[in-house]
């Protein structure tokens, strides 16, 4: 087993256990080299899959604090609805109160019409249709005039660093 595994393991452990409780302080990153006697890096490594985790937070200039932790909850426990969602982000469900449907299924399919564009590949940077139209959102918005050359639209950082 990795040594920082083993200092994940037993912060967890302490935290599982209760002797670590939410709002302790766990040693700082000197102190857990020193006392358990590995590099200042392996101990970072194990505070980092803290983080992750959810058991520790990090505070800058602080140090390391425990996290409450989420206590699975059992079929029969009773649920408190005083922790309603009130924000939905998930991608699956459009709000029809402010999407539009009508529109973009115009806008649609205009784009389906337009069988040249659609059957051909695009520009490097990306429609030039789109860009112009980021272009007056920019000076709208921000008061800043560019032009559609200087604007780059891709499908990621792989996608972009070829252009």
């Amino acid at each position: 087993m990795k040594k920082y595994t083993q200092i994940y393991n037993d912060i967890k452990n302490k935290i599982d256990n209760g002797e670590l409780k939410q709002g302790d302080k766990i040693p700082s990153i000197r102190k857990a080299s020193k006392l358990y006697r590995v590099s200042i890096t392996t101990v970072q490594n194990a505070y980092f899959d803290l983080c992750a985790d959810g058991l520790v937070i990090s505070s800058d200039k602080s140090g390391y604090y425990v996290t409450q932790r989420k206590l699975q909850k059992s079929p029969d426990t009773v649920t408190d609805n005083s922790n309603k969602i009130k924000f939905d982000f998930t991608g699956g469900l459009a709000d029809t109160d402010v999407f539009d449907i009508s529109l973009w299924q115009r806008y649609i399919k205009s784009a389906l019409r337009q069988e040249d564009r659609l059957l051909s590949y695009a520009q490097p940077q990306g429609e030039l249709d789109l860009r112009e139209a980021i272009c007056k959102y920019i000076y709208k918005k921000r008061n800043i005039i560019t032009s559609p050359e200087r604007i780059v639209i891709g499908a990621g950082v792989q996608s972009l660093l070829h252009i």
